[in-house]
């Protein structure tokens, strides 16, 4: 038998199964549903990078996006390696100097004591001495750990797909490096969060008209660090009261939050925003009092990134 004749057998297998299941699927059109419902409108709205973003992205299209992150979260401090090298050869020529080789040997004590008991004695008052405090570091010292630290932090970042990384960059950058507050130590939600994402911007402005105008909107995005900062910005900074679901929400809290969006009305207390992540907001929901569905970060891979021509 050939492989036409296998094929053909496939789909006349998937036919009778269509016709087998046809009665017990239920098939309606949205038309058929609600005739009244008015028609979809899209909208595709343009968001320019700012300065910050701008820098980012050209670092992450040079390769160089993981020195860009290291020199902005150490700041002035500089590299280690620099200061390593310099003790290095301090000690190489210390121990040069007087002819012996780079490694030192310490001086040992061999002469024996008269008695043990002396000996003995001796260990107790060594070992009832207080500690000595810890060392002082020095302003050297301090840069030193801040570089490490920042070394450390943007190694656990996964910074090998270069179109991940171009993607996070357009929504904020934020993502990359959150600032954190020196007096609370909690990240900071202020204009900063606002000015540093043309996105954000643009959100700011549109969330406001819309609900002036009294509309229910839902947020769909696929970082769920993106919904962690849109959170945040919403509750602190623009009193918002805001729902959300994610893969880490439990079905009692999907239900509840579900339920306060769409029967809260148009009370004060009543939810306006719903925040979801676009895995989790496929499954099992239904929020039918939401009226105006924004988009976040849309798919890459639905348009065709081709290179403009010359």
């Amino acid at each position: 038998m050939s492989s036409d004749d296998g094929l053909l057998n496939k789909s006349s297998i998937v036919h009778q199964l269509h016709g087998i299941l046809k009665p017990f699927l239920l098939r309606r059109l949205k038309t058929e549903v609600e005739r009244d419902l008015p028609p979809k409108k899209e909208y595709l709205l343009y968001a320019p990078l700012t300065r910050p973003q701008k820098d980012m992205y050209q670092a992450i299209v040079r390769r160089d996006i993981r020195n860009y992150l290291i020199a902005m979260k150490a700041g002035d401090a500089p590299p280690p390696a620099d200061n390593e090298e310099d003790a290095k050869k301090e000690v190489t020529e210390d121990a040069t100097s007087n002819g012996r080789a780079s490694r030192r040997r310490k001086d040992v004590d061999y002469r024996i004591e008269e008695n043990d008991s002396k000996w003995l004695r001796k260990l107790e008052q060594q070992a009832a001495k207080e500690p000595s405090p810890p060392p002082v570091k020095t302003v050297a010292d301090l840069a030193r750990d801040k570089y490490n630290q920042a070394v450390k932090n943007v190694n656990n970042m996964k910074l090998q797909n270069l179109v991940m990384q171009l993607r996070k960059v357009s929504s904020h950058p934020f993502l990359f490096d959150w600032p954190v507050d020196e007096e609370s130590g909690d990240y900071i939600v202020n204009d900063d969060l606002v000015n540093a994402s043309g996105k954000m911007l643009l959100l700011n402005r549109l969330l406001d008209a819309l609900f002036a105008r009294k509309h229910k909107v839902l947020i769909f995005s696929q970082f769920t660090t993106m919904l962690d900062v849109i959170e945040d910005w919403a509750r602190v900074y623009k009193k918002f009261k805001v729902c959300r679901i994610d893969g880490k929400t439990s079905q009692e809290d999907r239900r509840a939050q579900m339920d306060e969006f769409n029967n809260g009305g148009d009370s004060k207390d009543a939810p306006n925003l719903f925040l979801l992540s676009t895995r989790a907001g496929g499954l099992g929901i239904n929020l039918v009092a939401a009226d105006t569905v924004i988009f976040f970060d849309q798919d890459w891979s639905e348009y065709d990134c081709q290179r403009p021509e010359d």
